[in-house]
């Protein structure tokens, strides 16, 4: 698991198809509860400057600039298959 410390951090080498965890911004650090596959997102599309789009394990979303102060890390796909459904 490679993590950065914002996500800000993670746009400058981010590739379609990461498999990434979001640290959280309140008393949950979702690096260190992560339990299964429904708390991971695969990035489907971004730029460098503004924009992340994701799809969760079930669903698709964009990740708001305001929240890029978070802690990120991606998982290998070992780590991520490792993982419960």
């Amino acid at each position: 698991m490679k993590t950065y410390k914002t996500v800000n951090d993670y746009l400058q080498n981010y590739k379609i198809g990461d498999r990434i965890v979001l640290g959280g911004r309140g008393a949950m650090n979702g690096l260190k509860v992560l339990r299964n596959k429904y708390d991971t997102y695969k990035v489907v599309d971004g730029t460098t400057i503004k924009e992340l789009k994701f799809t969760a394990y079930r669903g698709r979303r964009t990740l708001s600039t305001k929240y890029y102060d978070q802690e990120l890390a991606v998982l290998t796909v070992t780590e991520f298959n490792n993982l419960k459904a």
